[in-house]
């Protein structure tokens, strides 16, 4: 099942002699296969996001009138239906198809890269297998991200790309065809998977050189670099243009809040005694982070236990696909009526009562504008500015009217007393917006700490 292989290039007299007069001439052809990779990269990691955006909000766009409308039976059985079908459809793909791409794919790159040889991870049933059951096992809900399943698609794209296992022949790159070139080819689309997924070409490059691979040389570094670098913006480029598969007006438009989590619009001043609180965190986090660990750890043994204990083929085949549908049950059961159990949230946005005065409360806002608190006892018109965020989730809670207010000195002010549900709006979505959420600069503006416990 495991090979290993000499990842060592060929020293006879001939190659040497071949690749010094040829050493100049071909260089271009590694940039340009580097190109290729991160240009592939980048377009594959845009279509699985935005494959799984439509599965996911088409999901609960067509769930929440529902319960609005105190439906939730039908409501439930909604969510189970769409859920279970998608991950039915997803662990079919893997259990039955293909079983190389179950996983992440990244302990099976991290040992190739290392010089063990395992069977069929990079091909291109592999590559689709891995998409759509990505795709659909993500859109139902599942605790599970498509981070790593992109980092193994760039891998599978710099591996088929380089030696022509997709079904392309092209002369000038022919010369890849040998251990050597696979490898780094291979290290350099992993980087761009990890460009693509977080937007970040810095990051790629050092989850590679850091994690996955032990051959390392500067020039590879830098080729490395640039083939990050384009799936990046390969990736943002088509973002800026699309989005549900809908065209829009902004067009090589790079917002800066919709690429980065941790948007800081405006900079704050800081005391030496925040570090104390970030220690706090830091020791929680990796307490906590251990004990995961440590349990997930367990839970694998006791189901891989669980399944051998099984005997047939098609009786472990059931088994394995029994699995995610028993927690697709439970995480998307949990999903659907935890939000009943906290209370509505009032946007808290009131209309002036004077020009001078208004209610000491504060205003909820996205994450690419300023949040204005309401002081009282303003010398002059108080200044504010509520923004509604377009993305809070009203589950049950009753939706308020928004009017427009003409202040003393003839501004125009929006206010409203609209309501909403902090923790639907977490749940209700997929999880790359629902991370977006809790780590923008005015997560404390939209979700006190009950939801977030």
């Amino acid at each position: 099942e495991f090979e290993s292989f000499d990842y060592l290039p060929p020293h006879s007299t001939a190659y040497k002699i071949w690749s010094t007069e040829n050493r100049s001439k071909d260089e271009w052809e590694v940039w340009l296969m580097m190109a290729l990779i991160g240009t592939t990269t980048g377009l594959v990691a845009f279509l699985l996001i935005q494959l799984i955006d439509i599965i996911s909000e088409t999901k609960w766009h067509s769930v929440i009138p529902m319960v609005e409308n105190n439906s939730l039976a039908l409501g439930w059985l909604t969510v189970m239906w769409v859920s279970l079908c998608c991950v039915s459809a997803s662990t079919a793909l893997v259990v039955l198809f293909r079983p190389s791409a179950s996983g992440s794919g990244i302990p099976e790159l991290i040992g190739f890269l290392n010089g063990t040889f395992v069977h069929h991870i990079f091909n291109i049933k592999t590559m689709i297998a891995k998409f759509l059951s990505c795709a659909l096992a993500v859109s139902a809900g599942l605790p599970a991200g498509p981070e790593g399943p992109v980092i193994h698609m760039g891998a599978l794209i710099g591996a088929g790309l380089s030696q022509t296992t997709f079904g392309l022949r092209l002369k000038h790159f022919s010369r890849f065809r040998n251990s050597q070139d696979r490898r780094d080819f291979i290290s350099a689309g992993a980087g761009a998977g990890v460009a693509a997924a977080f937007g970040s070409p810095v990051g790629g490059l050092l989850f590679v050189m850091e994690e996955v691979s032990s051959f390392w040389n500067i020039k590879l570094g830098l080729q490395t670099f640039f083939c990050c670098m384009v799936s990046s913006f390969v990736s943002g480029l088509f973002n800026s243009a699309i989005t549900d598969f809908h065209l829009t007006t902004t067009f090589g438009r790079f917002r800066s809040e919709r690429y980065i989590p941790f948007y800081v619009a405006d900079r704050l001043a800081i005391n030496f005694l925040l570090f104390l609180p970030a220690i706090i965190l830091g020791c929680l986090g990796g307490l906590l982070g251990g004990l995961f660990t440590h349990f997930n750890i367990q839970a694998s043994k006791l189901r891989n236990h669980i399944q051998k204990s099984v005997r047939g083929v098609w009786k472990k085949r059931i088994v394995r696909m029994a699995d995610p549908v028993i927690i697709t049950c439970i995480v998307g059961t949990i999903f659907f009526f935890l939000p009943h159990a906290f209370d509505c949230t009032k946007f808290q946005c009131q209309p002036p009562t004077s020009g001078y005065e208004c209610d000491n409360t504060t205003c909820i806002a996205n994450s690419s504008t300023t949040s204005f608190t309401c002081e009282s006892r303003l010398p002059v018109n108080p200044l504010v500015n509520m923004v509604e965020e377009q993305h809070l989730v009203h589950f049950n809670c009753p939706r308020g009217v928004k009017r427009e207010y003409v202040l003393l000195d003839g501004s125009r002010r929006n206010f409203s007393n609209d309501t909403y549900n902090e923790a639907a709006t977490l749940l209700y979505t997929t999880g790359e917006a629902a991370v977006k959420r809790l780590l923008s600069r005015r997560t404390h503006l939209q979700f006190s700490e009950k939801p977030l416990v």
